[in-house]
């Protein structure tokens, strides 16, 4: 007694609907990749930007508290590894009176940008401080 089976072909609909999912998420893959790795690229630009921005504060803080130098606007030139960077130092300098003393304070704004402003490429970050001299 040998019985026949009456096949459908489901293992080739299958295979399609397979093909088709694989398709869909290689799609998704090819969109997805880029805009991260440009998210990424973004995200490293701005942090060099902080760190640009607290070296130029750093330099600031150095002539301020210890050269008593307040200059009031100053460009800040960075080392190679930072090129493309412009650093932008301003001070201001205000007293106060306090218990029959005067005081002075320095406020020291770093501003570190790349790029032209508009452009897609373009970051800036900012860094304040006040300081007692």
């Amino acid at each position: 007694m040998s019985r026949k089976y009456n096949q459908s072909g489901f293992g080739l609909a299958l295979a399609v609907f397979i093909l088709i999912i694989l398709a869909a998420l290689g799609a998704y893959l090819a969109l997805v990749i880029p805009i991260e790795a440009n998210e990424n690229s973004e995200a490293i630009q701005a942090e060099r930007a902080y760190q640009a921005a607290r070296a130029g504060m750093e330099w600031g803080l150095y002539q301020a508290l210890r050269r008593n130098l307040c200059t009031a606007s100053q460009s800040i030139h960075l080392d190679q590894e930072m090129s493309g960077f412009s650093v932008v130092l301003t001070c201001q300098e205000t007293q106060a009176q306090e218990n029959g003393q005067t005081l002075s304070f320095a406020t020291l704004t770093a501003t570190a940008s790349y790029g032209i402003s508009g452009q897609q490429d373009y970051v800036q970050r900012e860094v304040k401080a006040t300081v007692i001299l």
